[in-house]
């Protein structure tokens, strides 16, 4: 998850998935790292499918993630 708010984006949160552990946040701004803990909590709202995708479902929460726009400030982006 990046942020941009002064001058070029700067990662704020990142979110893991590996067969072992699932899905792992890792937060960088705890200002901005609220959004991403709430979806990580909560689930990620996946408009093409028309439901919340919860961090359990691991590829499928990552691949939710980066459909979401989340505002003109923040972006999620496949690394």
């Amino acid at each position: 998850m990046y942020a941009a708010t002064t001058g070029l984006p700067e990662r704020v949160a990142e979110f893991r998935w590996s067969a072992d552990a699932g899905v792992t946040l890792q937060v960088f701004d705890e200002g901005w790292g609220r959004l991403a803990r709430r979806y990580y909590e909560n689930g990620v709202p996946d408009q093409i499918n028309n439901r919340t995708v919860a961090s359990t479902d691991g590829k499928a929460f990552l691949a939710a993630l980066t459909r979401v726009r989340a505002g003109s400030y923040c972006s999620f982006v496949p690394e």
